[in-house]
């Protein structure tokens, strides 16, 4: 019973040989940039049969899977040997659409989104009988299927900020290039995000998952100026930016992923020293200095009590509180007679330094020095500190 069971197996194959499709199709698509639907019946085509068939075709055009549409042609003669056909002498009767994102796309800017895409090809004859050849006079049981690559437009290419740049400038202007050709588009506007990147994260990542501290939408011109109603950027911080090409709301083009920062501000040079400032600005500019080396600094104001008392907190949820009577802080000079030096003075110019290296668990990284003034008024010293 096996053996028959096989032998029919076998034999069923070779019918299917000997029955195969006599038509096979032979697409041209030429413009590996542009893809619309009827661009389906850009295509030769060859049949074998002995005589002419009344035929209509059907294409189905899938992504991931998923079908995108479904294409019929009207009826026309086929005809043994090679022909070729085009959208222009091919007529379509029936065009359906599974995916109306795409259908939009198409209908703005006259192509398919970038993407691959599955095109299968089947024929069938009008008439039942296939203008009485016989209804196997074409074997379509299954279709002819081709992968179809539409390539992206030109992208979106950044400019300026350039990628991993230093700004001096904390209100920067953010400029880039058009996508060609598809700007070109009705309806074609820009979507810019900008978010800051947070420690040991990418900026690809950053733009995905962190909120936007400025999201703008519906841009006509390649260029955006840093918003005048937010505050100036932060020497502190890391930013990523992004730029998105869209027709009316769909997405068609996008840019690379950018990041910049701020240089640090340099710290006024006073004798052999450089002393850094506090102010009461908690945005104010970050000093740069070395680990295990000495940070001097200069308070200006009133400050509470007798010692000078330094709150100093970073990332990791770093903490530590310092005092002048404690590990590496100690009084470089003071405007005052010499009967006050040993007393920190609510008023004057009082310098200090600060010995890093004493500091436990201090290691490279941003923090904030916060002084407690009168009036709990608060001053603020921001240091980045590098290898």
């Amino acid at each position: 019973m096996m053996r028959k069971y096989l032998v029919s197996f076998i034999l069923g194959l070779f019918f299917i040989a000997v029955n195969g499709n006599p038509l096979t199709f032979h697409p041209r698509y030429v413009n590996s940039y542009q893809f619309s639907a009827t661009d389906v019946w850009n295509l030769d085509v060859q049949f074998t049969g002995a005589a002419k068939l009344n035929i209509y075709m059907i294409a189905i055009v899938s992504a991931k899977g998923k079908p995108v549409c479904t294409i019929k042609s009207g009826a026309f003669q086929l005809v043994p040997g090679a022909q070729s056909y085009s959208a222009t002498t091919v007529n379509t009767s029936l065009l359906t659409y599974h995916s109306q994102a795409i259908a939009d796309i198409e209908s703005i800017t006259g192509s398919f989104p970038s993407g691959t895409y599955t095109v299968c090809y089947n024929a069938y004859c009008v008439t039942g009988d296939c203008d009485g050849q016989g209804s196997d006079a074409l074997y379509n049981e299954y279709p002819e299927c081709f992968e179809l690559l539409v390539e992206p437009p030109t992208p979106i290419l950044l400019a300026i900020p350039e990628d991993k740049a230093e700004l001096e400038w904390k209100r920067p202007t953010f400029n880039w290039i058009p996508p060609m050709p598809i700007a070109t588009v009705n309806g074609f506007n820009y979507r810019y995000i900008l978010v800051e990147r947070s420690k040991n994260q990418s900026c690809p990542d950053a733009v995905i998952r962190n909120r936007p501290m400025y999201y703008q939408i519906g841009i006509d011109q390649p260029t955006l100026p840093y918003p005048a109603e937010m505050n100036d950027l932060d020497t502190g911080k890391v930013y990523c930016w992004k730029v998105d090409g869209l027709v009316e709301s769909v997405p068609v083009a996008q840019s690379e992923v950018w990041e910049f920062r701020l240089k640090p501000e340099e710290i006024e040079k006073k004798d052999t020293f450089k002393f850094a400032k506090f102010t009461t600005r908690l945005d104010a500019g970050n000093i740069q200095v070395r680990s295990n080396s000495v940070l001097y600094f200069v308070c200006t104001g009133s400050y509470n009590g007798e010692f000078l008392r330094i709150q100093m907190s970073g990332d990791d949820n770093y903490s530590y509180l310092i005092e002048n009577n404690q590990i590496g802080v100690e009084k470089v000079e003071i405007a005052r007679p010499n009967e006050y030096t040993n007393v920190l003075q609510h008023f004057g110019i009082n310098k200090y330094s600060m010995d890093l290296s004493k500091i436990p668990g201090l290691a490279t990284g941003y923090f904030t020095l916060q002084v407690l003034g009168e009036n709990h008024v608060p001053y603020f010293l921001k240091i980045q500190i590098v290898d």
